[in-house]
């Protein structure tokens, strides 16, 4: 479980591709001092398992759904978005994240301002029922507030903390975003299609 507020971005530093697996390593943060291995790290908002590490490196192998969901087989992104898992007795400072990517979104706009980031993505329609204005969305592991909902159109503004502590002041329209629904929404939402 992780609450979507980025430590730090860090970069893909090697991918390795196979028959049946897909591996990647991204830059080991020195502040990632207490990993090891078969931790969850969310990366991008994907929650993967810690199979090998360094001093300079951390590595994790990526499933065939996991590159569906995120296409990743398309276009793997260069700078990675990693926060540890939670403690139970860290502070939950954005909201419950689960690192299971439901789908994947579009940048429609990304207005970079002197110190803030105004973005607009396209959500698939099938995930609007998840969303409300002033409701949370995980963006490429990223707890964001949704601050318009225009039709299909989400639109989040960035704050400079957020912008320098995750990979977000590098995206441009037509990126495609990581993307996790409110995880309580969708428990909400099951138990009313079972009349519970």
């Amino acid at each position: 479980m992780f609450s979507g507020i980025v430590e730090i971005p860090s970069p893909l530093i090697h991918t390795q591709i196979s028959v049946d697996v897909h591996k990647i390593q991204v830059r080991r943060p020195v502040s990632f001092d207490d990993i090891k291995l078969g931790d969850s790290i969310a990366v991008n908002g994907v929650c993967l398992t810690v199979e090998e590490f360094s001093s300079e490196f951390i590595q994790f192998s990526l499933g065939q759904e996991t590159l569906d969901v995120t296409q990743w087989h398309k276009k793997m992104p260069l700078s990675m978005n990693l926060e540890r898992s939670l403690k139970l007795s860290d502070r939950l400072h954005g909201h419950f994240v689960t690192g299971h990517v439901d789908t994947t979104a579009r940048i429609l706009r990304a207005d970079l301002k002197t110190e803030v980031l105004e973005l607009d993505i396209q959500l698939p329609q099938d995930f609007l029922k998840y969303v409300w204005k002033k409701g949370s969305l995980c963006l490429n592991g990223v707890s964001l507030t949704i601050n318009e909902i225009q039709n299909d159109i989400l639109s989040f503004y960035l704050i400079p903390e957020t912008l320098k502590k995750t990979n977000f002041s590098q995206v441009k329209v037509n990126d495609s975003l990581n993307i996790e629904v409110d995880v309580l929404a969708k428990i909400l939402l099951r138990q009313k299609e079972l009349g519970l």
